[in-house]
């Protein structure tokens, strides 16, 4: 059996060659400039056709590591296409982790090749993570920067994508890195193709799906599920900064029934069609994900989107998807943390407190250390879809994975939960996060949870470190609402603290919504 994942593809070219694969934005500052390419099945099979010919002229074969670090397009999207038929891996790298976490990425990605922007590449000669790689620019060719175009041949020709079993790398995925150094999450062949069936069993993949996602692989994963993808005007590196009204008037001329995303690019959406009073009357599925979200933005969901199935998504770049709640259930629920929902099929979820070392598990698994059911512990998740290891990085791997007797992985996610009498977890906040106070645990989110919902409060965090513990809080503290803050931390059992007030509480690269505790500690602490 042949596990190559392209072969999804040919299958479609056969199916419908004149399906529409990708419609690309182009000119997205405004709607005066903004145009499109659309782009068929048998269209893109061409351009994937061309740069696999390209890839074997210029002496690429099976095995070889090619980093992706270029503005999603058709041209990256079929490159990537033509990496996975020759049985190549690539190494995709978000440009929202931040420069310094995509350095240390490149660092220890092992790869041949690194295809990205003159932007980066024009220092070349300055970042030792670019010596001994060959180096293609998307935009702009320099001495010792060969042009993109060079992977591209003029020939297209018919090809039977390598063989390839289902434990040969697929894809390189590295995490957000938010609570350090970026990991490099290492996807065979089998764990790719277990997380589309996934995608397939849990949300809408219909023939007529017009998908328009903000998550960039979701475009490559649906060339794989036969639909098609309208790719956002924004900018993946930014992605809470675009015009609302191209983003809007894209939605409305493809009616685009299916879209996924960060909470930071759909509440910029939300926000602009409640103010308008308009409706996107098209869309049937609405998932996002990345960080907690406020329940004032999920109460405006079924105003302008009053047809979809809204629902939060729980996941990460080592297992997506790992639970599901629908918005409507979320509203209605109340309990303290940020409610993720029930475990998908196929999911092995487990609460527990783990030793401090501790790398695999007896016949009994997470057994010994399960807490009662809805006592606070670390989430850890098993299935066929969960990433089993971090590449070339065993270190890693034993401080985030645990071995189960009959060969899997467990995933130590990193988050403090709680499994509620109806089944469903709660998350609580992260396990480095946690705040010691008299001899008892602490979780920042049901705390902040709480000042969020204040009046004049923007968003609050609560660090801990070797000094005590701050409340940091953005927005118009006046004294009568320190007051109020006061008496809130107090009521959670926290006693001695700092408020601190700052103009904007930082938060990640990647979803530009989920608190970045690693640069809050830095700048203030």
């Amino acid at each position: 059996m042949n596990y190559n994942l392209a072969q999804r593809f040919l299958d479609n070219v056969k199916k419908h060659p004149d399906k529409l694969a990708f419609v690309i934005p182009k000119g997205i500052e405004s709607l005066d400039s903004y145009t499109e390419l659309k782009i068929t099945y048998k269209d893109f099979y061409h351009e994937v056709s061309k740069y696999r010919n390209g890839l074997i002229e210029s002496g690429y074969k099976k095995g070889d590591r090619v980093i992706i670090l270029a503005p999603i397009s058709e041209k990256t999207y079929a490159f990537m296409l033509a990496l996975f038929s020759l049985g190549m891996v690539a190494v995709f790298l978000d440009p929202g982790i931040g420069i310094k976490k995509i350095l240390n990425a490149i660092s220890d990605s092992g790869a041949k090749a690194i295809i990205s922007i003159d932007k980066l590449l024009k220092y070349h000669l300055l970042i030792p993570q670019l010596w001994f790689k060959k180096k293609y620019s998307v935009d702009k060719k320099r001495v010792g920067i060969r042009a993109f175009d060079e992977l591209h041949s003029n020939e297209v020709s018919e090809f039977t994508p390598e063989s390839l079993n289902e434990l040969d790398h697929a894809l390189i995925t590295f995490t957000s890195g938010s609570t350090g150094r970026s990991k490099g999450s290492d996807r065979n062949m089998k764990n790719v193709k277990e997380q589309i069936k996934s995608i397939e069993e849990n949300w809408n993949c219909s023939s007529d799906t017009v998908d328009f996602p903000s998550f960039p692989m979701f475009g490559f994963m649906n060339v794989l599920c036969g639909i098609t993808t309208v790719v956002p005007a924004v900018d993946f590196a930014n992605i809470a900064k675009f015009n609302a009204e191209v983003v809007i008037h894209q939605m409305e001329k493809w009616n685009i029934t299916r879209m996924c995303g960060s909470f930071a690019f759909n509440k910029k959406i939300v926000d602009y069609l409640k103010e308008n009073n308009k409706q996107v009357k098209s869309l049937k599925n609405l998932a996002f994900g990345g960080c907690p979200v406020t329940k004032d933005f999920c109460e405006n969901l079924s105003i302008v989107y009053p047809n979809s199935k809204c629902e939060i998504i729980y996941g990460s770049t080592e297992v997506a998807p790992i639970s599901t709640v629908e918005v409507n259930e979320l509203l209605n629920s109340k309990g303290q943390g940020f409610l993720v929902g029930r475990p998908y099929t196929g999911v092995q979820l487990g609460i527990v407190k783990l030793p401090t070392h501790i790398s695999e598990f007896d016949e009994r698994e997470h057994t010994p250390y399960e807490v009662k059911n809805g006592d606070v512990g670390e989430v850890i998740i098993k299935g066929n879809h969960v990433v089993q290891t971090y590449v070339d990085n065993p270190k890693a791997t034993r401080e985030n994975k645990i071995l189960s007797v009959n060969g899997q992985r467990w995933h130590r996610t990193g988050d403090c939960g709680r499994i509620d009498e109806r089944g469903r977890l709660w998350l609580v906040g992260r396990t480095k996060d946690t705040i010691t106070n008299a001899g008892k645990e602490v979780h920042p989110y049901p705390i902040e949870e709480v000042l969020d919902g204040i009046q004049d409060i923007n968003r609050s965090a609560i660090i801990q470190n070797n000094k005590g513990i701050t409340i940091f809080i953005e927005g118009n503290l006046v004294n009568t609402l320190r007051d109020k803050v006061s008496s809130i931390i107090k009521d959670s059992g926290l006693q001695e603290f700092k408020i601190k007030v700052i103009s904007k509480i930082p938060v990640d690269d990647r979803h530009n919504s989920k608190i970045n505790r690693v640069k809050l500690r830095e700048m203030h602490v």
